[in-house]
């Protein structure tokens, strides 16, 4: 049993720090969901006494309880929102111990109910400890900045707006100064005012406007940020306290009709999701990081992100207001309510908490507070919940115009136009959100255009932004006829290639965001990669993929060129070998092993050659284009094999019912995609069919338990008559692969190869890889026979052939 008191239990850590690092990923289904503690023992001077101290906490996920010396001080529910602490009693000059009781455990009254990310535990953001003298600016409850910030723009003038609030607990009354001062980039000052205060003992309200002629605008392209400073000083120059903000000048409006205007220009909002986990660190990572993320997307081409699903880490709007990204912020209130006074009042609470903290970041021009709220909901059966959610979605829309007029309000939608149209919810919110996967859940990108000229027609009053979009690629998964939910980077580089097209052709649509910019953890996703949702546009450890190159190419200003492909895995030499190049110029020449391919013209921004057949070893690739003056070069460089017994090859491993490449990066095999035998193929099934449980994709989409290549074992060849590998003489180690997927039955599998039985290991175990090996001397040819009449008895999984001499 735990006891706090139980020294042995302890251990150190650092914070940013979350228990759910790893157990997310294993095999076993859930992840800890419940309590830890945390503790701090330290030590006061007699400094402290002369001051005011409280503790910032930037996140913890998702109820915290401090204990200041064995006494409880203070509760925070909600895992995506700061809070203050103050230390009222600490003891000087002696040992303090704080303990903070940290829970995730899932609480109906607590947002988010469910969601397709990981609700990581901890302490997994910075806390600060603010040492104020006893006259300073005042810490909201709301866990907010101190001073609020209003930026206009009149008539080609900027205002500023200050407000907030001064705490003195000097027991006396004062007379000081307010001092703001505004500098430029160079650090030039542009304004100095002062106010005179008179403070009484308690809170004091304050208020001030500041003007600047003609000021230099914020924009995604150019980032332009004003320092604010505000001091409080009395008249002979001591300073109480002080406050240090960027002030960003824009103006905006959402059109319906025409889009988005930024400073008076029309601009096409362009941008990426990002959920804010990181492999093998959960949550739990530093603001560098959170900068390098944002930084990858700016370099994207990209002027837009949505914090889905949630606030995120105060260090990511502060990158955001460096870089030039437009951000719509919203709650984690996804796809569920719970109907009683204390979820009300919690997600009121962390709506208030959101606006008054981010308020005064330039970046921030939405507010969203709901998502998908329909998804799997039917208006006859679940029409009282569905009016619950439309009533609440008033208060909170109410709420956040009230708190923030300033800005607009929004709900994004999943993509059932009647539901959320006919109940209502469309009328609420200022911008409509939709998240659409037209290609992806649904057949057929053209759906896309369709769904929203169709929502543009039912609600022609309201702006629209598509807030997701995308779909699922594994680095290792590739293909030369790639089809939807293949998981390949060559279905979501046909998917976002179409998707980019139609944004830019779409007038009234303000803006699109791709889900998602990263691969992120979803413990009950069971994909290519189970526990990741892959549809980012990088991997979970930030590597870009073809699809992230596509958006660079089509977004960039500058003269741009790339060759497509994974120079990390390894590609077969005995087939047509496929090249891709996006570009923003007109034409482009290709090289391959310095040996001129041709030229060609680029059509919409792609341009493609099918290359002969090459031997085995490195294949370096050269394109480059004129632009101007200047040659525009890119190389890259793969590593062919042969998998081809008679031209030298040594394995050859076949992916049984794939129609897709998949390359094992830890042990450097590539599987193959399977087909049906032709006395011109090398290898092939008769008689068998894939498994396709499902109305896309092909296999299963369950985790295969105690394996990492689980799309090996997800697809699967049923009803074979006999399965044919062409080799010279020779000794050779025969794999075969099975997992029982369904109705497929390992306990009745007999299989001959070269007319030898099988050793088989014989269980009902699902979704469990199960291997069989076997030596065998041919004098030519493998033959693998299924004797079984029924389909469920004759399937194989994988194959894979080594030649041992």
């Amino acid at each position: 049993m735990f006891s706090i008191s139980d020294t042995t239990n302890w251990r150190s850590v650092q914070i940013p720090h979350t228990w759910n690092r790893l157990d997310p990923y294993d095999d076993q289904e859930g992840y800890y969901r419940g309590l830890g503690w945390y503790k701090k023992t330290f030590s006061t001077d007699s400094l402290w006494s002369e001051k005011s101290i409280t503790l910032r906490f930037e996140g913890v996920n998702q109820v915290a309880t401090v204990y200041l010396n064995n006494k409880e001080i203070y509760q925070h529910i909600g895992g995506y929102t700061s809070f203050n602490v103050p230390l009222e009693k600490l003891r000087l000059k002696e040992k303090n111990e704080l303990l903070i009781k940290v829970d995730n455990s899932h609480d109906p009254d607590i947002i988010p109910l469910k969601g397709d990310f990981n609700f990581y535990g901890g302490m997994y953001r910075d806390i600060w400890i603010l040492l104020n003298n006893k006259i300073h600016f005042t810490e909201s409850n709301l866990g907010s900045t101190a001073v609020k910030i209003t930026p206009e723009v009149v008539n080609k003038s900027g205002l500023i707006n200050l407000s907030g609030q001064i705490t003195n607990q000097s027991n006396e009354a004062k007379n000081l100064y307010l001092i703001s001062t505004l500098v430029d980039r160079f650090g030039k000052e542009v304004i100095n005012k002062k106010q005179k205060l008179s403070i009484i003992v308690g809170l004091n309200d304050f208020s001030e406007t500041l003007k600047i002629k003609s000021p230099v605008l914020w924009s995604p392209e150019n980032p332009y940020l004003y320092q604010l400073k505000t001091t409080i000083t009395d008249d002979k120059g001591n300073i109480f306290d002080d406050f240090t903000h960027p002030v960003g000048f824009r103006y905006f409006r959402f059109d319906p009709n025409s889009g988005f205007y930024l400073n008076g220009k029309p601009a096409k909002l362009i941008g990426a999701n990002r959920h804010q986990d990181y492999l093998d660190q959960g949550n739990a990572i530093n603001n560098d990081h959170h900068f390098r993320d944002l930084k990858l997307l700016k370099e994207m081409g990209a002027n837009f992100y949505r914090t889905a699903h949630y606030p995120q880490d105060p260090a990511v709007l502060e990158a955001c207001d460096k870089l030039g990204l437009i951000v719509t912020m919203e709650i984690p209130l996804d796809h569920d309510i719970t109907d009683s006074k204390e979820f009300y009042e919690n997600s009121e609470h962390m709506l208030q908490e959101m606006i008054h903290q981010y308020y005064n970041h330039p970046s921030i021009l939405v507010w969203a507070y709901m998502n998908e709220m329909f998804l799997g909901r039917n208006l006859k059966k679940d029409s009282a919940k569905i009016y619950q959610i439309v009533d609440f979605a008033k208060k909170l829309d109410s709420i956040a115009r009230n708190t923030d007029p300033t800005r607009y309000t929004m709900i994004p939608n999943h993509g059932d136009l009647e539901i959320y149209h006919s109940t209502g919810l469309t009328d609420i919110p200022m911008i409509v959100g939709w998240n659409l996967y037209y290609g992806w859940y649904a057949e057929g990108f053209e759906g896309f255009t369709k769904f929203l000229n169709k929502a543009h027609a039912k609600i022609p009053d309201k702006p629209m932004i598509v807030t997701e979009y995308g779909a699922g690629a594994d680095p290792r998964i590739f293909s030369n006829d790639p089809i939807r939910f293949d998981f390949s980077v060559d279905w979501e580089s046909k998917f976002h290639f179409s998707h980019i097209n139609q944004i830019k052709n779409i007038p009234f649509l303000s803006g699109a965001a791709v889900w998602n910019l990263f691969d992120f953890g979803s413990e009950s996703r069971n994909d290519a990669v189970p526990g990741v949702n892959n549809k980012g546009l990088m991997t979970f450890d930030r590597k870009p993929k073809d699809s992230y190159f596509i958006y660079q190419s089509k977004l960039s200003n500058q003269p741009y060129l790339k060759i497509l492909g994974n120079s990390r895995i390894k590609y077969p030499s005995n087939h047509k070998i496929p090249v891709s190049i996006v570009t923003n110029l007109s034409s482009v020449t290709l090289y391959a092993n310095d040996e001129l391919i041709s030229t060609k013209n680029v059509e919409n921004g792609l341009v493609t050659w099918e290359l002969d057949k090459k031997p085995a070893g490195r294949l370096l690739l050269e394109a480059n284009s004129i632009a101007g003056d200047s040659n525009i070069v890119d190389v890259h460089q793969i590593e062919l094999i042969t998998t081809n017994f008679y031209e030298g090859a040594n394995k050859i491993a076949i992916n049984a019912g794939s129609t897709f490449y998949f390359y094992d990066d830890k042990t450097g095999v590539l599987w193959l995609p399977d087909q049906e035998y032709t006395p011109d193929n090398v290898f092939g099934y008769v008689g068998g069919e894939f498994y396709r449980p499902r109305d896309r994709g092909i296999g299963t989409d369950k985790n295969i338990i105690n394996t990492r290549i689980d799309p090996v074992y997800q697809t699967q060849n049923q009803g074979l008559k006999t399965y044919q590998i062409n080799c010279p003489a020779g000794y050779y180690k025969v794999e075969l692969l099975f997992s029982r997927l369904n109705s497929s039955d390992i306990q009745n599998l007999n299989i001959l190869v070269n007319n030898t039985p099988v050793l088989i290991e014989k269980t009902n175990k699902k979704y469990y890889p199960i291997n069989a090996v076997t030596n065998i001397y041919t004098r030519s040819d493998i033959i693998i026979k299924f004797p079984s009449d029924t389909r469920e008895d004759s399937f194989v999984n994988g194959i894979k052939i080594t030649k041992l001499n």
